[in-house]
Formats: structure tokens, sequence, C-alpha cells
């Protein structure tokens, strides 16, 4: 699996997606019909996609060390400063600890609310589960064979 985040260079051009390109565009809608999960996003094959890039057109790179700008080329610098790689990926070293902490209240309470709605959910799927196995279990014709004796 290809990391966030991935590029195609070529020459002196770097090909990469951003939030934007993904989630807000024509191009963007066509491409997630065409990734087989939303973990394909990040790919260098969606980038190749979007952009209309061959296998043989540059090489694969992958920009993952968030330690320091310095460790990106300054187009990447300028779309994660600006924000452009929204719903991209996350990564821990862009943020300060005072706005992780902030970060983790937001996505505590998220949980939460989820939960209030994953847990019926899950529990209604355990019920419906439960009543299709054992209506066809009452069935003697329906029994593993070690069960029919």
């Amino acid at each position: 699996m290809c990391e966030f985040i991935s590029a195609v260079k070529k020459g002196r051009r770097l090909y990469f997606l951003t939030g934007e390109q993904v989630f807000d565009s024509p191009r963007g809608d066509a491409l997630r019909e065409w990734c087989r999960s939303a973990d394909d996003y990040t790919s260098h094959g969606a980038i190749r996609w979007f952009y209309g890039l061959e296998e043989r057109d540059g090489t694969n790179v992958e920009y993952t060390d968030f330690l320091s700008p310095k460790n990106f080329p300054a187009v990447i610098v300028r779309a994660i400063k600006g924000g452009a790689m929204r719903g991209r990926g996350i990564a821990t070293n862009l943020l300060a600890q005072t706005a992780w902490a902030a970060c983790d209240r937001v996505v505590q309470t998220a949980r939460a609310e989820c939960d209030r709605v994953v847990q019926p959910a899950w529990a209604e799927y355990d019920r419906v589960v439960q009543t299709a196995f054992w209506d066809l279990f009452v069935k003697p014709e329906n029994r593993a064979v070690a069960w029919t004796l």
C-alpha cells in the first residue's frame, strides 16, 4: 500500500493528489469510482490514473517523514500548509501538543456519538444473525452431519 504522501516524479514535475482533487472535482468523482477502496486514493496508481500517466512515466516516490518541511518538495509543503491535503491523511508531527489535545477532545466526542449509533446497530445485527441461525438450525435438514443424529 502506498503511503501518505505519495507522488510520481517525472522530469522536473511532481504529480500528487490533494483532497480537493480527490473529493471536490469531477475527475475526483471518477477516480473514486475507479479505485477499489478508499485506501487506493493515496496510491501511485490513483495518481497515474488521475493525471493520465503511464506506468513507465516517471518514478514513484513517497514522502513520509513529517518531522520537518525540509523533508518535502516546496510544492508539497505549500499544499500541506495551505490545508490542501485535507481528507488525504493525518500526520502526527504536523500538530503541536496543545493542538493534539484539542483534536483528541473532538475525536473523543465524535467517538462517543458514534458509539451511541454503533452499539444499537451491532445489537440489532446480532439479533438478526441469531434469529437467522437458529431458525435454520431447528430444521434437521440444515444441521451439520454430527448434529443430525
